[in-house]
């Protein structure tokens, strides 16, 4: 991977949505270390980069199209080592560079527990996630999950049942923002 056009067109598209601080070569540096990365995760990336499957021409319209549907979206990104950014997940061993955020960034830093329930949960499950999503709310603790079917969104809308007027609650979801276009 080599600074080419692509990536000045990443910088000037970053710079076009508030991201003027990310610079061409830490793009660079950033897609050499996520293809390259030994990470089990992105075994897939590398071949196909080397394939020529895919390209960095590629990747930077995704990075396009994400930023565009950032603003579109009215959302927000978070970066690592900024005051909105979760202080635990800053010391996880890959944590991400920035978080895309729709509603409140605020609630990052607050107080969570993680969800992470079953999907084809029984009633049981399905009614005590409920009550532990309004308990929680009464507690002042917010919630983080995936927002999968079934115990996840349990939880949630034991919280939305509550009387609390502003609830604490952050759906997660991987891959960032697209739009229909």
């Amino acid at each position: 991977i080599e600074a080419g056009p692509e990536l000045s067109l990443i910088s000037s598209k970053c710079a076009s949505n508030g991201l003027a601080s990310i610079r061409e070569t830490e793009w660079l540096e950033f897609l050499k270390s996520e293809i390259y990365s030994h990470d089990p995760i992105l075994t897939w990336l590398a071949p196909l980069c080397k394939s020529g499957r895919i390209t960095i021409t590629q990747l930077a319209e995704s990075t396009f199209r994400h930023f565009d549907a950032v603003v579109e979206n009215g959302a927000e990104t978070v970066f690592i080592g900024s005051d909105s950014y979760p202080s635990l997940l800053q010391h996880i061993a890959r944590p991400p560079l920035c978080l895309t955020v729709l509603g409140n960034h605020e609630l990052l830093t607050l107080r969570h527990i993680a969800i992470i329930g079953s999907r084809k949960a029984r009633y049981e499950a399905l009614r005590m996630s409920v009550e532990l999503g309004a308990e929680l709310t009464g507690c002042n603790v917010g919630v983080v999950s995936g927002g999968a079917i079934g115990c996840d969104i349990a939880v949630h809308e034991g919280m939305l049942a509550t009387t609390v007027e502003q609830i604490n609650a952050i759906v997660v979801f991987a891959g960032g923002i697209v739009t229909g276009k």
